[in-house]
């Protein structure tokens, strides 16, 4: 497994690696409930926190959106959705501070991950440091070395980290399904389109026209786009 950076990534970037995840053929009842892989190995690291997020009481804003736009659940093109969001997330504050608020919440669930993988990095090295210490000592006063209690090897070690990233898919998963609910109760485009108008990936796309069927996997791009839209609009 390639070393991590110590970036902690954003939403975006975070939501953009949970779409690489996801099969390369995706079922339409499944658009907004991707399936998690279950784990078979047990992981003695600290547990990864699941988040939770209220549901919004408010009215949805596609209830309340200006005169003269179109309902957003029939827009499917990227020139549609920015005019729409435009008119309505860009001049509404509330709106802007809900995102904001739940932007805060995923950035600070996505910290405690990336922290916990780095945690069980530095435990991992840790073990091995320790391990060649004692080795060290019992050399130095003619001790044997035990063979039988040999720490675990680095494929126990990639093993466990790669457990606890399966956690951490686990978790995103449920993160990403809580963000579309969210989404789809303020209107944001591209999170309230129906089913009907996401199409099998051979059927043809028009790029001219709202309404028009997309398939899934330009669905999930132009979902990753608004989203790097609204933390845009909506920075905190």
């Amino acid at each position: 497994m390639a070393a991590p950076s110590n970036h902690v990534p954003d939403l975006a970037s975070v939501l953009r690696t949970l779409s690489a995840y996801a099969p390369a053929t995706i079922d339409q009842s499944r658009v907004h409930n991707p399936t998690v892989e279950s784990s078979n190995h047990n992981l003695h690291t600290r547990a990864i926190p699941t988040p939770r997020h209220s549901h919004l009481e408010q009215n949805p804003l596609h209830l309340n959106q200006p005169p003269n736009l179109p309902d957003s659940s029939t827009i499917t093109t990227w020139p549609a959705a920015l005019k729409y969001v435009m008119k309505t997330v860009a001049q509404n504050e509330a709106t802007q501070s809900k995102i904001q608020k739940l932007i805060r919440t995923q950035h600070d669930h996505e910290k405690q991950w990336w922290e916990g993988r780095q945690a069980l990095l530095s435990k991992q090295a840790g073990r091995e440091a320790k391990r060649k210490q004692l080795d060290d000592v019992l050399r130095s006063v003619g001790g044997a070395i035990t063979k039988d209690s040999d720490p675990p090897c680095a494929e126990d070690d990639k093993i466990e980290l790669d457990t606890y990233d399966k956690k951490v898919y686990k978790a995103l998963t449920t993160m990403s399904k809580a963000l579309d609910v969210e989404l789809r109760d303020l209107g944001i485009p591209f999170f309230t389109i129906p089913h009907n108008l996401v199409a099998s990936s051979s059927n043809p796309v028009s790029d001219s026209h709202s309404s028009e069927p997309l398939k899934s996997d330009e669905l999930n791009a132009l979902q990753l786009r608004m989203l790097q839209l609204l933390e845009d609009l909506c920075k905190y």
